[in-house]
């Protein structure tokens, strides 16, 4: 696919796109275990209800080069007189040029990994018939490596690696209020943290870029204030935010 060439002439019937064969190898694995304990309780004479656990995660994602990607024929091996590929917008038809599939694997790829060890509480706690309190905390240990090989012409692999690790800390809070047995009003707090490389395992030697391994992680803070009711026995219900 690609993007819509101009538009020529008033005849729609003569309009065309180019077309350019795209292509994606990728390889992704994920491990994860999580182990999970809860308890209620009664302490200082308020209800707790608590959930504690501990999480082992290993992502890994895997891409080949390939080259080839530049020879253009259709199946009968025609090539376009100017070298580049079109097909009508409004009549694409089969007979359209195409890019072929002749591709291969030059050796070289792109190999991103993360392991990460978590450890987490949550808590909601009854104050009273109408407050309720709820708090979390999660911790993480996470690791990620970057490794590409570049193919040179006469088959060697040029290898190079980057790599990130630290401790992160997130937390989120929520207080609410019960005005009535079928209504609430609630505020939570919230903050998140994106490490460098943790979008797609990809870290950056750039000194500019937010996956640079020297930069701090991106942070996220949420505030958000809301209410719920159940109306007409539990038919209808409303929820603002």
């Amino acid at each position: 696919h690609a993007p819509a060439a101009a538009a020529v002439g008033s005849d729609p019937a003569t309009w065309t796109v180019r077309l350019i064969r795209q292509s994606n190898f990728q390889d992704n694995e994920i491990f994860a275990h999580q182990d999970v304990v809860q308890k209620t309780l009664a302490l200082g004479g308020m209800q707790h209800r608590l959930v504690a656990g501990a999480e082992w995660l290993i992502e890994r994602q895997s891409s080949p080069t390939v080259t080839g990607l530049g020879v253009l024929a259709n199946a009968a091996g025609q090539l376009p007189a100017d070298g580049i590929s079109y097909a009508k917008v409004y009549q694409p038809g089969a007979d359209a040029l195409l890019l072929s599939y002749n591709l291969r694997k030059d050796g070289g790829f792109t190999l991103g990994k993360t392991e990460t060890l978590a450890a987490f509480v949550l808590d909601s706690i009854d104050l009273s018939p109408d407050w309720q309190l709820n708090a979390g905390l999660r911790s993480e240990r996470y690791k990620t490596r970057t490794e590409t090989g570049s193919a040179a012409a006469n088959g060697n692999v040029t290898r190079t690696a980057l790599d990130a690790r630290d401790t992160l800390s997130s937390w989120n809070l929520a207080l609410t209020y019960k005005p009535t047995a079928n209504g609430r009003v609630y505020v939570a707090l919230a903050n998140s943290l994106t490490p460098p490389g943790s979008g797609n395992f990809a870290l950056s030697a750039s000194a500019t870029s937010a996956n640079n391994p020297s930069m701090k992680p991106q942070e996220t803070r949420t505030t958000e204030v809301g209410t719920k009711w159940d109306l007409l026995d539990q038919r209808l219900s409303l929820t603002a935010a």
